[in-house]
């Protein structure tokens, strides 16, 4: 069983590098942010500020063993679960 603890907002640069790198060559990403050269930086603001919110709110699990961050947080009108940002293949 891979362990997983709760993230921290001193997981912010960790894990928003970690998802920018998952999502540079993304075609959305890829159309939002066209310069190639700093695209991989302006990707890790981008998702950065996103992943913040999940960490301050308590939402994000991170595992160490996996190298895998997983932000989930709740919709306002449902009592479903949605899951942002995990991908295993990233490191």
């Amino acid at each position: 069983m891979i362990q997983v603890r709760p993230g921290t907002p001193a997981d912010l640069h960790e894990v928003s590098t970690l998802v920018a790198q998952a999502f540079e060559a993304d075609p959305l990403m890829v159309w939002l942010l066209p310069d190639a050269a700093t695209r991989l930086e302006d990707t890790g603001r981008w998702w950065g500020r996103i992943v913040a919110g999940y960490l301050a709110a308590g939402r994000a699990l991170i595992s160490p063993i996996a190298a895998t961050p997983a932000c989930c947080g709740a919709p306002r009108l449902s009592s479903s679960l949605t899951c942002l940002g995990s991908h295993p293949f990233v490191r």
